[in-house]
């Protein structure tokens, strides 16, 4: 059982259409996956598993939630599954802590916009981290900050301007930078709400490929980090 876990202290990042997509697109491999929706406000990843498990011709996503403490302390009963997807809520909180230590079994994955606003918020995410990899045993070294709603015009200066500030912060906590770039399109909206990760929205409907491509391209990074053990 891997654990890939999708942690920003600030809103709005696209944490849960990311792990929702991540999930769908690792259960379309065939592979057995837990969704664990730890937003106490929200709640946005199990009413995808909601709307999805009215669709029997989709591939099965398990789903849940867990007091944090719980979740630390049972994570490992879920070696049943092959991947475990933890979309933790906003805020420094008990939940995205519980987040971060479980991404000692896999993964931490921090999606941030190319924006100014979420270069200063990250720091919040990434000392929230250190705090943890201080305060805890534990490997916590799998640690990837993403860039996500990219706007798809490559020319803007903040593009290049995000790109340099993120990677400093990179190197300030030893955290790396996924290859992968998840872009701002419409077919994240839509597919969200039919239940349906981008990938398998694309099936029926072309203008979502662009938006599928981005999704398979970031899970088989996620696949290839979590095999180098």
């Amino acid at each position: 059982m891997k654990v890939i876990s999708v942690v920003n202290t600030k809103g709005g990042t696209g944490k849960s259409t990311i792990a929702v997509n991540i999930a769908a697109v690792l259960a379309e491999k065939g592979k057995k996956v837990m969704l664990f929706d730890m937003d106490e406000k929200q709640k946005s990843s199990m009413d995808f598993c909601r709307i999805r498990a009215g669709d029997k011709t989709l591939p099965k996503i398990m789903a849940g939630t867990l007091l944090p403490e719980l979740l630390v302390e049972d994570i490992r009963d879920y070696d049943n599954f092959d991947y475990v997807v933890i979309d933790a809520g906003a805020g420094d909180n008990g939940q995205a802590r519980a987040a971060v230590l479980c991404s000692e079994h896999g993964m931490l994955l921090i999606p941030v916009q190319p924006s100014t606003f979420d270069s200063w918020a990250a720091e919040d995410t990434l000392s929230m981290l250190r705090d943890c990899q201080r305060r805890f045993i534990g490997s916590f070294d799998k640690n990837y900050i993403l860039m996500s709603r990219q706007p798809t015009n490559r020319n803007m200066n903040i593009l290049k301007d995000a790109d340099e500030s993120f990677r400093s912060k990179c190197e300030k906590y030893h955290v790396r930078m996924m290859e992968s770039v998840i872009h701002e399109r419409t077919a994240f909206r839509e597919s969200v709400g039919e239940g349906m990760g981008v990938s398998e929205y694309a099936k029926k409907k072309p203008s979502a490929k662009k938006a599928a491509a981005d999704m398979e391209n970031l899970v088989e990074e996620i696949l290839g980090i979590l095999e180098e053990e």
